[in-house]
């Protein structure tokens, strides 16, 4: 009997390449604890698979070793039904441990990271490749922002976002993509890669960045698109001194208020409105989660940031308002919630 693989793809590769598990079989762990401080997840380097993990697929990816599909559940841990590549013609959803999707691009070796003789995961970016196919342009832009961001929230235990180093960058994807021509998705998926940033730190980030630059046909304000997370350096009476900016351009920072530091929800609000009303050619603004849900605040706050920018807003898009309520919906529904209005 020849060697029986598992090829994880779509969302359980991406959840496998961002594990612990992951980290341990590749060395990265090591490399890590080797290097020098600091340990923020902003400090890290994107993943960087070694090449000698990168190579062709086994000829049998038909069979598996169920001992192992139940280890990789457990221990990663996978969510289920665990999605993998098969090239077994007559390969159904025989478990309900397993979702086959069928193996067309074998030749693709850059494509395929060996874990094990008997284990293979996806690429970030031909996962992203292959996720293209059957989501909507939104879902898959916000997916990308996620691979090129240092959070996750495709934990299989928690719905809860967690951080962790990049997976990938936009650069490496748009590269990888013109390899993968004939993958089915990958039309979507060079779509979506030229609206993504890198750097986001959490779903709300990237919301606030979608909302703020898609263009207008995709009911965005059409704003040039920021650095996500980048280093700022500020000159004052005390010297200079370098922060991070949450959303950085050239002539401004918006910082993201997330309450931590306030007493409410409506006080951190109120707070934030005054201060930008007060400086509207400010180089820094504030956002707060309530502003960003309310479309009249959002309006606001993106004529400010225009101003600030010296952006003169123009839209000559038919039935932009609809536009603007149907990206908000379809973020609602990334996100599995509802504080867009």
């Amino acid at each position: 009997m020849g060697i029986m693989a598992i090829v994880l793809s779509h969302m359980s590769s991406i959840q496998f390449l961002e594990s612990e598990y992951f980290k341990l079989q590749s060395g990265r762990e090591k490399k890590l604890s080797e290097s020098k401080g600091p340990y923020s997840v902003f400090d890290q380097p994107p993943l960087e698979i070694p090449s000698q993990m990168l190579g062709p697929l086994p000829e049998d990816t038909c069979t598996y070793d169920l001992g192992l599909l139940k280890e990789l559940i457990r221990e990663v841990p996978l969510s289920t039904p665990v999605q993998r590549l098969t090239n077994c013609s007559r390969a159904g959803n025989e478990s309900r441990l397993l979702c086959n999707h069928a193996l067309r691009d074998r030749g693709l070796n850059q494509a395929y990271v060996r874990v094990s003789d008997n284990l293979y995961a996806c690429t970030p970016e031909y996962s992203f490749a292959l996720m293209g196919r059957g989501r909507s342009l939104i879902e898959h832009i916000a997916l990308g922002f996620e691979l090129c961001g240092c959070y996750t929230t495709q934990g299989a235990r928690s719905l809860r976002m967690a951080q962790r180093p990049q997976l990938t960058t936009v650069k490496k994807i748009c590269r990888q993509l013109e390899q993968f021509s004939g993958v089915h998705g990958v039309q979507q998926s060079r779509k979506a890669c030229i609206h993504i940033v890198d750097g986001s730190a959490s779903p709300a980030e990237t919301t606030l960045v979608m909302l703020l630059a898609l263009p207008h046909r995709l009911g965005g304000y059409g704003l040039p698109a920021p650095k996500l997370n980048n280093k700022v350096t500020r000159y004052g009476s005390k010297g200079t001194m370098v922060s991070i900016g949450d959303l950085v351009w050239p002539r401004l920072v918006v910082e993201y208020d997330s309450y931590q530091e306030h007493a409410s929800y409506s006080q951190a609000e109120r707070d934030a409105r005054r201060r930008n009303d007060l400086s509207p050619t400010a180089k820094a603004l504030q956002v707060t989660t309530n502003q960003v849900g309310d479309p009249e605040a959002m309006d606001h706050l993106a004529m400010l940031i225009a101003k600030n920018l010296g952006v003169r807003f123009r839209c000559r898009c038919k039935e932009y308002e609809e536009r603007k309520a149907n990206l908000r919906r379809e973020l609602n529904r990334v996100n599995q919630n509802r504080w867009l209005k």
